[in-house]
């Protein structure tokens, strides 16, 4: 697995950015001119770029925007050292809430160590906060922040993750590794190639955003859940009922990840929760494409009620169309399981005008040539071509190695 990542990072290493003509480069660490990023944070403009040269504690505000063909980039200059990728470390400062706030659009972060072992303000600190658009996290490593290694302000616009780790992040059932908030239309949300991983609390991966590109991913061992996508809480101190209304409808597509559930000790929820998630938030109204991936359970589906979410998926609220393709449904001696299960709705305003657009409040499910473990139920009557067994024939199913 862990090969699985260096190989994914290798072509990403080969083929960085190179300076911008008539940019500024900023080399920043212990030993350099300047031994902190918010030194140098007002001086920032379009095409600028900072290289990280050394571990630093520090509180970034990174105000100024970059451009589409020059971004503003935080660089750190990484290393091997005995096959191992070794990434210059930032943590947050005591008094801080976040070790980079990002405020300007098209900037991009790469080649860093977020490291969330001090605690920072009142056990709230992040190491990224996301404030702008156009925000590119490529190549970073997250680590034991006990609120959010990444988090969205709801006027951010869209980001990119790629090539990232997140390990042993979050806390309770509220604060993910990850967790992305947008109020606006056009925001999309695009997780590629990452590894979320042995989280301590929530989600592994949230999001709450019109447009969710989640393809190419890892993720393993949830506190309680490896992805949750929903609608977002658009108060009117934020945006207007005409804004709220372009919000919808969110769609999302999700291509070639591995769920597997693992053994953490928090509960364990659907590996994807997907639309509504209370009175406030009753669904997406819109589509998800779920193709190409790997489910791997390793709990049994004690009985299909409400407050039992021990399945593969659940879809809760209002949800157009779910569309299942290619995806293997594998039981990981669990002795029982369950593809998909229809959760709560909610009786709002929303909810009744969305029903009456579509004559019902039911998601259109659909699916084929899914393979399905032997024991696994709940699969729905619209699947065609699914194929069951035993064992998909993975090159070594025990060690993890689920290359056909």
């Amino acid at each position: 697995m862990r090969g699985l990542y260096i190989w994914l990072l290798s072509g990403l290493l080969l083929n960085l950015p190179g300076v911008y003509a008539g940019a500024e480069v900023y080399r920043v660490g212990p030993g350099e001119e300047y031994d902190r990023i918010s030194q140098v944070e007002e001086r920032l403009q379009a095409g600028d770029i900072v290289e990280v040269t050394g571990d630093m504690t520090d509180t970034v505000r990174l105000l100024s925007h970059g451009t589409v063909d020059d971004p503003i980039v935080i660089r750190g200059v990484t290393r091997v050292e005995d096959g191992r990728l070794i990434r210059p470390r930032m943590s947050v400062e005591p008094s801080g809430g976040a070790v980079i706030r990002c405020f300007g659009s098209n900037t991009v972060i790469e080649g860093i160590e977020f490291d969330g072992s001090p605690a920072g303000r009142d056990n709230q600190a992040a190491g990224i906060k996301h404030s702008c658009d156009k925000l590119t996290v490529r190549n970073c490593s997250f680590r034991n922040f006990n609120f959010k290694a990444i988090v969205g302000a709801g006027t951010a616009g869209s980001i990119t993750i790629e090539f990232c780790e997140f390990d042993s992040n979050g806390a309770g059932a509220s604060k993910h590794s990850v967790d992305i908030f947008s109020y606006t239309a056009g925001a999309t949300v695009r997780v590629e190639h990452c590894w979320f991983h042995d989280g301590t609390g929530g989600a592994l991966l949230k999001s709450h955003a019109r447009r969710n590109i989640i393809r190419y991913n890892w993720f393993e061992n949830p506190h309680t859940t490896c992805l949750a996508i929903v609608d977002v809480i658009a108060e009117p101190i934020f945006v207007s009922d005409s804004e709220r209304e372009s919000l919808y409808p969110m769609h999302s597509d999700i291509i070639g990840n591995v769920f597997f559930m693992g053994w953490s000790p928090g509960e364990k929820f659907a590996a994807l929760r997907l639309g509504g998630e209370h009175q406030r938030t009753p669904g997406t109204e819109g589509d998800f494409h779920v193709a190409h991936n790997l489910f791997v359970t390793t709990r049994r589906t004690r009985e299909l009620v409400p407050d039992d979410e021990t399945v593969h998926m659940r879809v809760h609220g209002n949800v157009d169309h779910v569309r299942l393709y290619n995806n293997i449904f594998l039981e990981y001696g669990a002795g029982g399981a369950c593809v998909y299960s229809r959760g709560k709705t909610w009786d709002t305003p929303r909810t009744s005008a969305f029903q009456q657009r579509r004559g019902h409040g039911e998601p259109i499910v659909e699916g084929a040539n899914n393979w399905v473990s032997v024991k696994t139920i709940g699969i729905p009557d619209s699947f065609i071509n699914t194929l069951r067994g035993i064992n998909p024939h993975f090159v070594d199913l025990i060690n993890f190695d689920f290359r056909p």
